[in-house]
């Protein structure tokens, strides 16, 4: 069974910039898996945007935890014809956790053509292997922006 926590982002009172995460679940005080202790969404003198993002269950290749808002990238490998690498944000969509496509590298879209990379540009989460976290909606929003 998948771990259940979440984390919520924090943000300064008077630059409204992104300060921190908060994380909150089936979790101890530090923050580690918990069966029987359940923490609940932390306190503090910043403002939350109110967006518990929660975890995937899934980590990626290093190790790192998958949640909601998170920028993955996923590395095409030299075993098929093409090389590159794609983009993608995690989100859920009741009921599960998917990728959203962000963009692709050149030598993929060159590979396949501009009108014939994927048909969708939402997978689910399941169908991807090999992803690594690179950032997340908050710090490091500007990863949304990539063409």
């Amino acid at each position: 069974m998948r771990e259940i926590k979440f984390r919520i982002p924090h943000f300064d009172n008077d630059t409204k910039a992104f300060a921190y995460f908060s994380y909150w679940g089936r979790i101890d005080h530090k923050g580690n898996p918990s069966k029987d202790c359940f923490t609940s969404p932390a306190t503090s003198n910043r403002t939350f945007a109110g967006d518990d993002q929660q975890f995937t269950g899934l980590l990626d290749k290093n190790g790192k935890d998958i949640y909601e808002g998170d920028i993955v990238k996923k590395e095409i490998s030299k075993q098929h014809s093409y090389q590159g690498y794609g983009i993608y944000f995690v989100e859920f969509k009741a009921p599960e956790f998917g990728l959203t496509v962000i963009s692709y590298s050149d030598s993929l879209l060159e590979f396949f053509g501009p009108n014939k990379i994927f048909d969708s540009k939402y997978c689910r989460i399941w169908q991807i292997d090999e992803l690594e976290v690179i950032g997340n909606i908050h710090e490091s929003p500007e990863l949304l922006n990539q063409k």
